[in-house]
């Protein structure tokens, strides 16, 4: 993991400019609504509003393609931290099951694909947009200081309805993971001795204990 990062620094520092980029083409929504409604309404010129909205267009396309830029870079990174990762994390299963741990950790594969999929889609974005909500923040105050009192109180009220969430649905999450790594345990120990629990004659017993343990 170390290596990775060490490896992807450079990377990570180039998609976090390109998320400083984008941030700042996103402004030419709003500033092409406000330069609209401030100046082409009230000079009725056609000139400007097709210079206006040229400009926004090539900024348009300009977003598009650093996002696109932006996006390829971090599903390299999740690939490349899958492939640097899975050896050991492949070694560490086999070892546990070899040694018939019930503790063994046994979805490391899983879990991988889950961190891959998280560095490769759109949530990732948040880590680098976040740092970006003061500037917006204040870029409103300056626009009107009511609505960026609004967009404060908005933003505060998000934050507290997103900790009150997170602790609200933590302990059932918990249980719900465990209990699914526990299920998980139950089959793959099934599978193991399938031909000898065929040929007892058990698996309509192994099915109901199965069921019973995914109805909770």
């Amino acid at each position: 993991m170390t290596r990775f990062v060490r490896q992807w620094r450079m990377f990570f520092t180039f998609a976090a400019l390109l998320s400083c980029l984008v941030n700042i083409l996103q402004l030419i929504f709003p500033f092409y609504m406000f330069a609209i409604y401030s100046n082409i309404v009230i000079s009725y010129s056609t000139t400007s509003l097709a210079n206006i909205s040229a400009i926004a267009c090539f900024c348009i396309v300009i977003l598009g393609g650093v996002s696109f830029i932006r996006s390829r870079l971090l599903a390299m990174a999740g690939k490349d931290l899958i492939q640097s990762l899975r050896k050991e994390f492949f070694a560490g299963m086999v070892g546990g099951v070899s040694r018939n741990d019930p503790m063994a950790y046994r979805t490391g594969i899983n879990d991988l694909d889950m961190v891959q999929n998280y560095v490769s889609s759109p949530a990732i974005y948040s880590l680098f947009d976040v740092p970006w909500s003061p500037f917006y923040l204040v870029l409103i105050f300056l626009f009107q200081p009511a609505l960026g009192l609004i967009a404060t109180l908005g933003a505060l009220a998000m934050i507290g309805l997103s900790i009150f969430q997170d602790r609200l649905t933590r302990p059932s999450m918990t249980r719900a993971n465990l209990q699914a790594i526990d299920n998980q345990r139950f089959v793959d120990s099934f599978l193991r001795n399938v031909e000898v629990i065929n040929g007892m004659g058990m698996i309509p017993a192994i099915t109901g204990r199965y069921l019973g343990k995914t109805g909770r």
